[in-house]
Parts: structure tokens; sequence; C-alpha cells
């Protein structure tokens, strides 16, 4: 899939509010886990803070 593939699905989609839409993609290959497997949130949004002050993230 592509960001705007993405995005083409999400405005076709009638449940789904605008604001709720994602404004920005980055894809990744792999999430960040736990040893128990939960996803690490706060290094999640550390990357995406990073990634988007390096310009990595996609907006369509």
């Amino acid at each position: 899939m592509t960001a705007k593939e993405l995005t083409e699905f999400c405005n076709a989609h009638p449940m789904l509010a605008n604001y709720k839409r994602p404004r920005f993609y980055r894809f990744v290959e792999e999430l960040p886990f736990t040893a128990t497997g939960k996803k690490m949130h706060f290094k999640i949004r550390e990357q995406a803070a990073t990634d988007l002050a390096r310009g990595l993230l996609e907006r369509v």
C-alpha cells in the first residue's frame, strides 16, 4: 500500500470522521514491543517526533 491508497481508503470510508483521518504516514518494518508483546507507545511517539523533524513523514 502507498500513502495515497490509504488516504483514498480513509476518505471513502463512511464511518471515519475527517478529524480521525491520518495526516502523515511513515512506513516501517516493525514496531517496538516489550518482552510481553505490548507496543511501546512512548518509543513510537519519540520516533514519530524525530521523523517529523527529519522530514521523513509522508503527507498526502
